[in-house]
Protein backbone atom coordinates (compact mmCIF):
# COMPACT_ATOMS: atom_id res chain seq x y z
CA UNK A 1 0.00 0.00 0.00
CA UNK A 2 0.90 3.43 -0.68
CA UNK A 3 1.99 5.54 2.61
CA UNK A 4 -0.31 8.61 3.40
CA UNK A 5 0.94 10.61 5.81
CA UNK A 6 4.38 11.65 6.75
CA UNK A 7 5.62 14.13 9.09
CA UNK A 8 7.11 17.24 8.76
CA UNK A 9 10.43 18.14 6.63
CA UNK A 10 12.48 21.07 7.04
CA UNK A 11 13.09 23.77 4.52
CA UNK A 12 14.64 22.34 1.32
CA UNK A 13 18.13 22.22 1.12
CA UNK A 14 19.77 24.78 -1.59
CA UNK A 15 23.61 24.66 -2.34
CA UNK A 16 25.96 27.24 -2.62
CA UNK A 17 27.46 26.88 -5.73
CA UNK A 18 30.23 28.30 -7.16
CA UNK A 19 31.17 29.61 -10.22
CA UNK A 20 34.08 29.17 -12.30
CA UNK A 21 33.30 30.63 -15.31
CA UNK A 22 31.01 33.30 -14.98
CA UNK A 23 29.20 34.51 -17.93
CA UNK A 24 26.70 37.02 -18.93
CA UNK A 25 22.92 35.67 -17.68
CA UNK A 26 20.26 35.61 -20.09
CA UNK A 27 17.42 32.95 -19.28
CA UNK A 28 14.95 32.26 -21.17
CA UNK A 29 11.16 31.51 -20.19
CA UNK A 30 9.89 28.38 -21.76
CA UNK A 31 6.71 28.84 -23.39
CA UNK A 32 3.62 26.75 -22.61
CA UNK A 33 2.73 23.74 -24.38
CA UNK A 34 0.09 21.26 -24.31
CA UNK A 35 0.99 18.11 -25.10
CA UNK A 36 -1.59 15.10 -26.70
CA UNK A 37 -1.60 11.62 -25.19
CA UNK A 38 -1.50 9.69 -28.00
CA UNK A 39 -1.89 5.66 -27.41
CA UNK A 40 -2.43 2.98 -28.57
CA UNK A 41 -5.38 2.31 -28.05
CA UNK A 42 -6.26 5.49 -29.75
CA UNK A 43 -7.60 7.66 -26.62
CA UNK A 44 -6.70 10.79 -25.90
CA UNK A 45 -7.49 11.68 -22.31
CA UNK A 46 -5.69 14.99 -20.89
CA UNK A 47 -4.65 13.86 -17.42
CA UNK A 48 -3.24 16.86 -16.02
CA UNK A 49 -3.06 20.78 -17.29
CA UNK A 50 0.89 20.46 -18.00
CA UNK A 51 2.69 22.78 -15.78
CA UNK A 52 5.20 23.85 -18.57
CA UNK A 53 4.95 27.49 -18.38
CA UNK A 54 7.35 30.18 -16.74
CA UNK A 55 8.80 29.50 -13.69
CA UNK A 56 6.48 31.53 -11.56
CA UNK A 57 3.58 30.28 -13.44
CA UNK A 58 4.51 26.84 -12.97
CA UNK A 59 4.65 27.54 -9.07
CA UNK A 60 1.12 28.42 -9.08
CA UNK A 61 -0.31 25.75 -10.77
CA UNK A 62 -4.05 26.02 -9.78
CA UNK A 63 -6.64 23.40 -8.82
CA UNK A 64 -6.88 22.65 -12.59
CA UNK A 65 -4.50 21.31 -13.32
CA UNK A 66 -5.39 18.15 -10.94
CA UNK A 67 -6.24 14.41 -11.86
CA UNK A 68 -9.41 13.43 -12.95
CA UNK A 69 -11.64 11.74 -10.37
CA UNK A 70 -12.23 7.99 -9.97
CA UNK A 71 -14.35 7.74 -13.15
CA UNK A 72 -10.77 7.99 -14.93
CA UNK A 73 -9.88 4.76 -13.93
CA UNK A 74 -13.57 3.21 -14.75
CA UNK A 75 -12.48 0.35 -17.17
CA UNK A 76 -9.50 -1.03 -18.24
CA UNK A 77 -9.35 1.58 -21.22
CA UNK A 78 -9.33 4.51 -19.55
CA UNK A 79 -6.82 3.27 -16.74
CA UNK A 80 -4.11 2.42 -19.90
CA UNK A 81 -5.09 5.80 -21.04
CA UNK A 82 -4.69 7.73 -17.36
CA UNK A 83 -0.92 5.52 -17.48
CA UNK A 84 -0.53 6.53 -20.44
CA UNK A 85 -0.22 10.30 -19.48
CA UNK A 86 2.57 10.11 -17.08
CA UNK A 87 4.59 8.75 -20.04
CA UNK A 88 3.38 11.98 -21.90
CA UNK A 89 4.63 13.92 -18.44
CA UNK A 90 8.12 12.47 -18.69
CA UNK A 91 8.60 13.37 -22.18
CA UNK A 92 9.22 16.88 -20.50
CA UNK A 93 11.72 15.49 -18.43
CA UNK A 94 13.81 14.08 -21.66
CA UNK A 95 15.58 17.17 -23.25
CA UNK A 96 17.36 18.14 -19.13
CA UNK A 97 17.69 14.41 -18.99
CA UNK A 98 20.41 14.22 -21.95
CA UNK A 99 21.49 17.47 -22.06
CA UNK A 100 22.44 17.36 -17.62
CA UNK A 101 23.84 13.86 -18.56
CA UNK A 102 26.04 14.79 -21.20
CA UNK A 103 26.76 18.35 -21.44
CA UNK A 104 28.18 17.95 -17.92
CA UNK A 105 30.48 15.47 -19.17
CA UNK A 106 33.50 14.84 -21.13
CA UNK A 107 32.37 14.07 -24.59
CA UNK A 108 29.79 17.13 -25.73
CA UNK A 109 30.98 20.34 -26.03
CA UNK A 110 29.16 23.67 -27.11
CA UNK A 111 29.15 25.59 -30.47
CA UNK A 112 29.30 29.94 -30.59
CA UNK A 113 25.68 29.12 -31.82
CA UNK A 114 24.29 27.71 -28.27
CA UNK A 115 21.97 29.22 -25.88
CA UNK A 116 22.96 31.12 -22.51
CA UNK A 117 21.46 28.35 -20.19
CA UNK A 118 23.56 25.97 -22.76
CA UNK A 119 26.76 27.81 -22.66
CA UNK A 120 26.32 28.01 -18.28
CA UNK A 121 25.65 23.97 -17.71
CA UNK A 122 28.95 23.15 -19.90
CA UNK A 123 31.41 26.59 -18.16
CA UNK A 124 30.17 25.33 -14.95
CA UNK A 125 27.85 27.75 -14.31
CA UNK A 126 25.07 26.03 -12.07
CA UNK A 127 22.35 28.70 -11.56
CA UNK A 128 18.66 27.32 -10.42
CA UNK A 129 17.20 29.49 -12.96
CA UNK A 130 18.51 27.50 -16.00
CA UNK A 131 15.76 26.23 -18.50
CA UNK A 132 17.70 22.65 -18.08
CA UNK A 133 17.40 22.25 -14.91
CA UNK A 134 14.20 19.92 -14.72
CA UNK A 135 14.10 19.40 -10.58
CA UNK A 136 9.86 20.69 -10.62
CA UNK A 137 8.94 19.06 -13.76
CA UNK A 138 10.55 15.94 -12.20
CA UNK A 139 8.01 16.43 -9.34
CA UNK A 140 5.09 17.20 -11.61
CA UNK A 141 5.26 14.03 -13.02
CA UNK A 142 5.75 12.16 -9.71
CA UNK A 143 2.98 13.94 -8.10
CA UNK A 144 1.01 12.48 -10.65
CA UNK A 145 3.01 8.95 -10.58
CA UNK A 146 1.69 9.50 -7.01
CA UNK A 147 -2.15 10.26 -7.77
CA UNK A 148 -2.39 7.17 -10.45
CA UNK A 149 -1.00 5.06 -7.96
CA UNK A 150 -3.69 5.82 -5.75
CA UNK A 151 -6.84 5.48 -7.83
CA UNK A 152 -5.09 2.36 -9.41
CA UNK A 153 -4.54 0.75 -5.86
CA UNK A 154 -8.05 1.91 -5.40
CA UNK A 155 -9.67 -0.04 -8.27
CA UNK A 156 -7.79 -3.04 -7.03
CA UNK A 157 -9.64 -2.87 -3.96
CA UNK A 158 -12.97 -2.88 -5.44
CA UNK A 159 -11.67 -5.35 -7.84
CA UNK A 160 -12.85 -5.60 -11.32
CA UNK A 161 -12.25 -7.94 -14.43
CA UNK A 162 -9.34 -6.44 -15.59
CA UNK A 163 -7.17 -6.82 -11.90
CA UNK A 164 -4.23 -7.85 -14.08
CA UNK A 165 -3.65 -5.37 -16.56
CA UNK A 166 -4.12 -2.91 -13.11
CA UNK A 167 -1.46 -4.50 -11.76
CA UNK A 168 0.91 -4.19 -14.68
CA UNK A 169 0.00 -0.64 -14.97
CA UNK A 170 0.47 -0.20 -10.67
CA UNK A 171 3.90 -2.04 -11.81
CA UNK A 172 4.47 0.53 -14.32
CA UNK A 173 3.52 3.47 -12.35
CA UNK A 174 5.82 2.69 -9.13
CA UNK A 175 8.94 2.12 -11.90
CA UNK A 176 8.35 5.55 -13.51
CA UNK A 177 8.17 7.31 -10.09
CA UNK A 178 11.36 5.76 -9.08
CA UNK A 179 13.15 6.40 -11.65
CA UNK A 180 12.23 10.03 -11.80
CA UNK A 181 13.05 10.19 -8.02
CA UNK A 182 16.82 8.10 -8.74
CA UNK A 183 17.38 10.24 -11.67
CA UNK A 184 16.81 13.24 -9.19
CA UNK A 185 18.69 11.96 -6.28
CA UNK A 186 22.09 11.34 -9.08
CA UNK A 187 21.22 15.39 -10.61
CA UNK A 188 20.54 17.03 -7.00
CA UNK A 189 21.53 15.47 -3.99
CA UNK A 190 19.61 15.49 -1.01
CA UNK A 191 15.72 15.50 -2.37
CA UNK A 192 12.32 15.23 -0.32
CA UNK A 193 10.40 11.65 -0.75
CA UNK A 194 7.03 11.65 -1.07
CA UNK A 195 4.43 8.91 -2.08
CA UNK A 196 1.28 10.74 -0.88
CA UNK A 197 -2.00 11.52 -3.35
CA UNK A 198 -0.95 15.17 -4.69
CA UNK A 199 -4.91 15.53 -6.05
CA UNK A 200 -5.82 14.25 -2.71
CA UNK A 201 -3.78 16.47 -0.31
CA UNK A 202 -3.67 20.15 -2.08
CA UNK A 203 -3.82 20.08 -5.31
CA UNK A 204 -4.83 24.05 -4.89
CA UNK A 205 -1.24 24.57 -3.91
CA UNK A 206 2.03 24.83 -5.93
CA UNK A 207 4.24 21.60 -6.06
CA UNK A 208 6.61 23.46 -4.46
CA UNK A 209 4.43 24.39 -1.70
CA UNK A 210 3.02 20.72 -1.13
CA UNK A 211 6.51 19.32 -1.06
CA UNK A 212 7.21 21.92 1.59
CA UNK A 213 4.52 20.73 3.26
CA UNK A 214 4.09 17.02 3.29
CA UNK A 215 8.06 15.54 2.81
CA UNK A 216 9.01 13.84 5.68
CA UNK A 217 11.90 12.12 4.41
CA UNK A 218 14.68 12.63 2.23
CA UNK A 219 15.08 10.04 -0.49
CA UNK A 220 17.19 7.46 -0.41
CA UNK A 221 18.38 4.78 -2.57
CA UNK A 222 17.61 1.83 -0.12
CA UNK A 223 13.68 3.28 -0.39
CA UNK A 224 13.44 3.39 -4.23
CA UNK A 225 14.59 -0.29 -4.43
CA UNK A 226 12.36 -1.74 -1.60
CA UNK A 227 9.63 0.49 -3.92
CA UNK A 228 10.71 -1.15 -7.23
CA UNK A 229 11.09 -4.55 -5.44
CA UNK A 230 7.83 -4.53 -3.78
CA UNK A 231 6.10 -4.43 -7.39
CA UNK A 232 7.82 -6.84 -8.82
CA UNK A 233 5.10 -9.58 -8.99
CA UNK A 234 2.74 -7.25 -10.37
CA UNK A 235 4.34 -6.82 -14.01
CA UNK A 236 3.09 -9.04 -16.51
CA UNK A 237 5.28 -12.09 -17.28
CA UNK A 238 7.80 -11.18 -20.20
CA UNK A 239 5.95 -13.14 -22.32
CA UNK A 240 3.15 -10.89 -22.39
CA UNK A 241 4.97 -7.78 -22.61
CA UNK A 242 7.81 -9.34 -25.10
CA UNK A 243 7.14 -6.20 -27.51
CA UNK A 244 6.27 -3.39 -24.78
CA UNK A 245 9.45 -1.28 -25.55
CA UNK A 246 7.46 2.18 -24.80
CA UNK A 247 6.66 1.10 -21.29
CA UNK A 248 8.62 0.20 -17.83
CA UNK A 249 8.34 -3.78 -17.99
CA UNK A 250 9.53 -6.43 -15.97
CA UNK A 251 12.99 -6.47 -17.83
CA UNK A 252 13.51 -2.30 -16.93
CA UNK A 253 12.69 -2.66 -13.42
CA UNK A 254 15.03 -5.37 -12.71
CA UNK A 255 17.45 -2.96 -14.76
CA UNK A 256 16.25 -0.12 -12.36
CA UNK A 257 17.17 -2.33 -9.41
CA UNK A 258 20.67 -3.40 -10.42
CA UNK A 259 21.28 0.40 -11.21
CA UNK A 260 20.43 1.56 -7.73
CA UNK A 261 21.95 -1.47 -6.23
CA UNK A 262 25.37 -0.89 -8.36
CA UNK A 263 25.54 2.92 -7.32
CA UNK A 264 25.38 1.59 -3.19
CA UNK A 265 28.29 -0.95 -4.08
CA UNK A 266 26.26 -3.69 -3.57
CA UNK A 267 27.51 -6.00 -6.22
CA UNK A 268 26.45 -9.28 -5.72
CA UNK A 269 22.70 -8.41 -5.38
CA UNK A 270 23.72 -6.13 -8.56
CA UNK A 271 24.55 -9.01 -10.43
CA UNK A 272 21.30 -10.48 -8.96
CA UNK A 273 19.20 -8.00 -10.82
CA UNK A 274 20.51 -7.38 -13.47
CA UNK A 275 20.88 -10.91 -14.49
CA UNK A 276 17.05 -11.67 -13.89
CA UNK A 277 16.75 -8.49 -16.15
CA UNK A 278 18.74 -9.96 -19.36
CA UNK A 279 17.11 -13.47 -18.18
CA UNK A 280 13.20 -12.02 -18.63
CA UNK A 281 13.61 -13.58 -22.24
CA UNK A 282 15.40 -16.08 -23.93
CA UNK A 283 15.45 -14.61 -26.74
CA UNK A 284 16.28 -10.89 -25.81
CA UNK A 285 18.59 -8.75 -24.32
CA UNK A 286 22.03 -11.20 -24.81
CA UNK A 287 23.51 -9.29 -27.31
CA UNK A 288 23.32 -11.31 -29.96
CA UNK A 289 23.58 -11.25 -34.25
CA UNK A 290 20.85 -9.87 -34.79
CA UNK A 291 22.19 -5.96 -33.71
CA UNK A 292 26.02 -7.51 -34.75
CA UNK A 293 28.31 -5.14 -37.18
CA UNK A 294 26.12 -2.54 -39.43
CA UNK A 295 22.89 -3.21 -37.64
CA UNK A 296 24.03 -2.13 -34.54
CA UNK A 297 22.69 1.46 -35.80
CA UNK A 298 19.03 0.05 -35.91
CA UNK A 299 19.10 0.39 -32.65
CA UNK A 300 18.65 4.00 -32.59
CA UNK A 301 17.13 4.38 -35.90
CA UNK A 302 13.85 2.79 -35.41
CA UNK A 303 14.41 -0.70 -36.79
CA UNK A 304 12.15 -3.25 -35.23
CA UNK A 305 14.69 -5.42 -34.43
CA UNK A 306 15.67 -2.99 -31.86
CA UNK A 307 13.11 -4.54 -29.87
CA UNK A 308 15.73 -7.37 -29.22
CA UNK A 309 18.10 -4.51 -27.10
CA UNK A 310 15.75 -1.75 -26.03
CA UNK A 311 14.13 -2.53 -22.46
CA UNK A 312 12.60 0.66 -22.06
CA UNK A 313 12.22 3.84 -23.75
CA UNK A 314 10.38 7.08 -23.93
CA UNK A 315 8.32 7.86 -27.65
CA UNK A 316 7.65 11.11 -28.88
CA UNK A 317 5.16 11.58 -31.84
CA UNK A 318 5.62 14.79 -34.18
CA UNK A 319 1.77 13.80 -35.48
CA UNK A 320 0.87 14.54 -32.07
CA UNK A 321 3.01 17.41 -31.64
CA UNK A 322 4.84 15.61 -29.58
CA UNK A 323 8.64 16.67 -29.96
CA UNK A 324 11.78 17.52 -28.26
CA UNK A 325 14.89 19.54 -29.01
CA UNK A 326 17.58 17.37 -30.31
CA UNK A 327 16.83 18.11 -33.66
CA UNK A 328 17.12 21.90 -33.28
CA UNK A 329 20.34 21.45 -30.78
CA UNK A 330 22.05 18.64 -32.73
CA UNK A 331 21.68 19.35 -36.08
CA UNK A 332 22.09 21.94 -39.20
CA UNK A 333 19.13 21.52 -41.14
CA UNK A 334 16.97 24.92 -41.93
CA UNK A 335 16.64 26.89 -39.90
CA UNK A 336 18.17 25.06 -37.09
CA UNK A 337 22.03 26.02 -36.02
CA UNK A 338 24.44 23.02 -34.29
CA UNK A 339 24.49 24.38 -30.78
CA UNK A 340 26.15 20.88 -29.24
CA UNK A 341 28.45 18.79 -30.95
CA UNK A 342 30.36 16.05 -30.02
CA UNK A 343 33.98 16.38 -28.73
CA UNK A 344 36.90 16.12 -31.04
CA UNK A 345 38.67 12.83 -29.33
CA UNK A 346 35.24 11.07 -29.21
CA UNK A 347 34.90 11.29 -33.09
CA UNK A 348 38.30 10.24 -33.61
CA UNK A 349 38.17 6.97 -30.89
CA UNK A 350 35.00 6.00 -32.84
CA UNK A 351 35.93 6.58 -36.56
CA UNK A 352 36.43 3.51 -38.91
CA UNK A 353 33.76 1.78 -35.89
CA UNK A 354 30.60 0.58 -36.82
CA UNK A 355 29.93 2.67 -33.55
CA UNK A 356 30.66 6.31 -35.64
CA UNK A 357 28.19 5.62 -38.22
CA UNK A 358 25.35 4.72 -35.77
CA UNK A 359 26.77 7.63 -33.57
CA UNK A 360 27.16 10.73 -35.57
CA UNK A 361 26.77 11.88 -39.56
CA UNK A 362 29.52 14.45 -40.17
CA UNK A 363 29.58 16.27 -36.66
CA UNK A 364 26.32 15.39 -35.98
CA UNK A 365 24.73 13.47 -33.11
CA UNK A 366 22.80 11.19 -35.01
CA UNK A 367 21.34 9.00 -32.29
CA UNK A 368 18.37 11.97 -32.14
CA UNK A 369 17.83 13.17 -35.56
CA UNK A 370 17.95 10.61 -38.30
CA UNK A 371 15.89 7.36 -38.33
CA UNK A 372 16.08 4.69 -41.37
CA UNK A 373 13.75 6.22 -43.55
CA UNK A 374 13.64 9.96 -42.86
CA UNK A 375 16.87 11.91 -42.50
CA UNK A 376 15.88 14.27 -39.97
CA UNK A 377 13.24 14.11 -37.32
CA UNK A 378 12.19 15.83 -34.44
CA UNK A 379 10.68 12.84 -32.11
CA UNK A 380 13.41 10.35 -31.59
CA UNK A 381 12.86 8.38 -29.18
CA UNK A 382 15.07 8.64 -25.85
CA UNK A 383 16.11 5.21 -24.61
CA UNK A 384 16.03 4.65 -20.98
CA UNK A 385 17.50 0.80 -20.87
CA UNK A 386 18.78 -1.14 -23.50
CA UNK A 387 21.01 -4.99 -23.28
CA UNK A 388 24.35 -3.40 -23.64
CA UNK A 389 23.82 -0.95 -20.79
CA UNK A 390 22.61 -3.74 -18.51
CA UNK A 391 25.72 -6.25 -19.77
CA UNK A 392 28.70 -3.20 -19.19
CA UNK A 393 26.76 -2.47 -15.52
CA UNK A 394 27.03 -6.37 -15.08
CA UNK A 395 31.07 -6.15 -16.14
CA UNK A 396 30.90 -3.58 -13.44
CA UNK A 397 29.43 -5.50 -10.40
CA UNK A 398 31.63 -8.73 -11.49
CA UNK A 399 34.61 -6.38 -11.58
CA UNK A 400 34.12 -5.24 -8.62
CA UNK A 401 33.82 -8.81 -6.79
CA UNK A 402 37.21 -9.91 -8.47
CA UNK A 403 35.72 -11.32 -11.30
CA UNK A 404 38.01 -9.44 -13.91
CA UNK A 405 37.98 -12.17 -16.07
CA UNK A 406 34.15 -12.44 -16.31
CA UNK A 407 34.01 -8.87 -16.58
CA UNK A 408 36.47 -9.48 -19.40
CA UNK A 409 34.38 -12.05 -21.45
CA UNK A 410 31.16 -10.06 -20.76
CA UNK A 411 32.34 -6.96 -23.23
CA UNK A 412 34.36 -9.36 -25.20
CA UNK A 413 32.71 -12.35 -25.84
CA UNK A 414 29.66 -12.24 -24.17
CA UNK A 415 30.58 -14.56 -21.57
CA UNK A 416 28.84 -18.17 -22.46
CA UNK A 417 28.76 -19.23 -19.19
CA UNK A 418 26.41 -16.54 -17.93
CA UNK A 419 23.76 -16.37 -21.06
CA UNK A 420 23.71 -18.59 -24.11
CA UNK A 421 26.10 -19.48 -26.56
CA UNK A 422 24.20 -16.71 -29.01
CA UNK A 423 25.90 -14.36 -26.57
CA UNK A 424 28.37 -12.14 -28.28
CA UNK A 425 29.27 -9.60 -25.89
CA UNK A 426 29.33 -5.66 -26.39
CA UNK A 427 32.68 -5.05 -28.14
CA UNK A 428 32.35 -8.49 -29.90
CA UNK A 429 28.78 -7.95 -31.67
CA UNK A 430 30.96 -4.98 -33.20
CA UNK A 431 34.38 -7.14 -34.25
CA UNK A 432 36.42 -4.54 -31.97
CA UNK A 433 39.13 -6.73 -30.65
CA UNK A 434 39.07 -8.04 -27.43
CA UNK A 435 40.54 -5.97 -24.49
CA UNK A 436 42.66 -7.08 -22.18
CA UNK A 437 43.87 -6.03 -17.92
CA UNK A 438 46.97 -6.24 -16.11
CA UNK A 439 48.02 -5.16 -12.60
CA UNK A 440 50.45 -5.23 -9.98
CA UNK A 441 47.82 -7.19 -7.98
CA UNK A 442 44.21 -8.21 -7.89
CA UNK A 443 43.12 -4.43 -6.37
CA UNK A 444 44.96 -2.61 -9.21
CA UNK A 445 43.73 -5.07 -12.19
CA UNK A 446 40.31 -4.31 -10.73
CA UNK A 447 40.55 -0.51 -10.81
CA UNK A 448 42.36 -1.30 -14.19
CA UNK A 449 39.02 -3.03 -15.62
CA UNK A 450 37.00 -0.25 -13.89
CA UNK A 451 38.37 2.10 -15.97
CA UNK A 452 38.43 -0.11 -19.59
CA UNK A 453 34.34 -0.57 -18.45
CA UNK A 454 33.57 3.27 -18.06
CA UNK A 455 35.57 4.06 -21.14
CA UNK A 456 33.77 1.18 -23.05
CA UNK A 457 30.36 2.85 -21.78
CA UNK A 458 31.14 5.92 -22.98
CA UNK A 459 32.39 4.68 -26.18
CA UNK A 460 29.05 2.37 -26.67
CA UNK A 461 26.45 4.19 -24.47
CA UNK A 462 27.70 8.15 -26.10
CA UNK A 463 25.06 11.16 -25.70
CA UNK A 464 22.29 8.75 -24.17
CA UNK A 465 22.19 10.89 -21.46
CA UNK A 466 24.02 8.10 -18.87
CA UNK A 467 27.98 9.37 -19.32
CA UNK A 468 27.87 12.18 -15.81
CA UNK A 469 26.15 9.35 -13.55
CA UNK A 470 28.73 6.72 -14.64
CA UNK A 471 31.78 9.29 -13.75
CA UNK A 472 29.52 10.64 -10.71
CA UNK A 473 29.31 6.97 -9.22
CA UNK A 474 32.69 6.11 -10.09
CA UNK A 475 34.16 9.46 -8.13
CA UNK A 476 31.72 8.54 -5.12
CA UNK A 477 32.87 4.87 -4.96
CA UNK A 478 36.80 6.39 -4.92
CA UNK A 479 36.19 9.29 -3.11
CA UNK A 480 37.92 11.27 -5.84
CA UNK A 481 36.97 14.50 -6.92
CA UNK A 482 40.18 13.81 -9.41
CA UNK A 483 38.66 11.94 -10.92
CA UNK A 484 35.66 14.21 -12.28
CA UNK A 485 37.98 16.70 -12.71
CA UNK A 486 40.06 15.05 -14.90
CA UNK A 487 37.24 13.85 -17.25
CA UNK A 488 35.06 16.84 -17.42
CA UNK A 489 37.94 18.98 -18.49
CA UNK A 490 38.40 16.60 -21.90
CA UNK A 491 35.50 18.75 -23.18
CA UNK A 492 37.34 22.30 -23.45
CA UNK A 493 39.76 23.02 -25.67
CA UNK A 494 41.98 24.94 -23.45
CA UNK A 495 40.75 23.89 -19.66
CA UNK A 496 41.22 25.99 -16.86
CA UNK A 497 42.59 23.16 -15.01
CA UNK A 498 42.88 24.43 -11.65
CA UNK A 499 39.75 26.37 -11.48
CA UNK A 500 38.03 22.92 -12.45
CA UNK A 501 40.06 21.11 -9.81
CA UNK A 502 39.31 23.32 -7.43
CA UNK A 503 35.26 23.77 -8.30
CA UNK A 504 34.93 19.43 -7.66
CA UNK A 505 36.85 19.49 -4.58
CA UNK A 506 34.09 20.98 -3.19
CA UNK A 507 31.63 17.83 -3.09
CA UNK A 508 28.44 20.08 -3.37
CA UNK A 509 29.64 20.90 -6.83
CA UNK A 510 28.97 17.36 -8.32
CA UNK A 511 25.22 18.21 -7.96
CA UNK A 512 23.06 20.83 -8.99
CA UNK A 513 21.65 23.43 -6.94
CA UNK A 514 17.84 22.37 -5.86
CA UNK A 515 15.62 24.88 -4.99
Amino acid sequence: MIPTSFAKFPAIKVRTITCVFPASLNYKRTEMKQIKLNTSLGILLLIIGLLQTSCEKFFDPGVSNALPANNAFSDVLASRASVNGLYALSQDIMNSYVILGELRADMLKITADANQDLSDIYHLVNHPGNSYFSQMKTYTLIANCNDVAYHLSEALKRGTSYDTDLHNMYAETISMRTWAYFYLLRTYGDIPYLTIDYTASGASISIKDWLAANGGVNATVDQLILDVQSIIPDFYPASQSISSTQYFNLASAYALIGEMQLWNNDYSAAIESLTSSVQTSTSRFILDADLKTTKWANIFKGDETANDEILTKILFNKAEKQENDFLTLFSDLSPNIIELEPTAAILSVLEGTYRYSGTFYSNEVSKYTRTATDPYTSDMPVILYRAADIHLMLAEAYNNLGYVEVALDLINNGSDSLFTPASMGVRGRLSLPSLTVSGVDLQDSIKNMEDLIIEERGHEMAFEGKRYFDLLRIARRRNDPNYLSDHIQLRFDNPDTTNIKNFFANQDNWYLPFE
